[in-house]
């Protein structure tokens, strides 16, 4: 019998290809397309502004990771977001790092308001974006907050988000 993770390809494979439009971070960027590669779908990775009116023509969807900024990339994912909302195009927002990089926590709150259709983040991050105290450093999540106190307070502060936005906890369990 084969295991789930073997299977992985199977479960999630997609009937069409869509071509997903990719702003990530240079620790990341072969992982993620590699992974969208393994469920069918058709990663491009750019960031060139220049780019984006013809891209955004073609693609299926966006996905949006924080990590890595620079001003040049910080104006991309700003412009890739507003394409994505104008178009209706569904996206995915990481808000990697906004514990303890005060651009990407200002970036965050400014990219939510384009209403990304998952918010995803460790539980130290999603903890960081609602404006609750952080025992986590850098991507890394803390024991801290994934005690069942610190759960329940998380879940109470998501609820008081934009419920349009799935927010998706992401990492080992402590």
């Amino acid at each position: 019998m084969k295991k789930i993770a073997d299977r992985a390809s199977e479960i999630f494979s997609l009937k069409q290809a869509p071509l997903v439009h990719c702003i990530t971070n240079d620790v990341s960027i072969e992982t993620v397309a590699n992974t969208l590669l393994y469920i069918n779908a058709q990663p491009i990775m750019t960031n060139d502004v220049r780019e984006f009116s013809e891209l955004f023509k073609h693609t299926s969807s966006l996905l949006l990771n924080l990590g890595s900024l620079s001003k040049e990339k910080e104006s991309a994912l700003l412009m890739a977001a507003k394409k994505a909302k104008a178009k209706k195009k569904p996206f995915v927002l990481d808000i990697v790092g906004v514990t303890s990089a005060p651009i990407a926590f200002y970036l965050s709150q400014q990219l939510e308001k384009y209403k990304p259709n998952i918010l995803k983040g460790n539980v130290s991050e999603l903890r960081a974006f609602c404006g609750l105290k952080v025992s986590g450093r850098g991507v890394d999540s803390s024991e801290f907050d994934q005690t069942e106190e610190g759960m329940e307070e998380l879940v109470k502060a998501l609820k008081q988000q934009d419920s349009s936005i799935t927010y998706l906890a992401t990492g080992k369990k402590i």
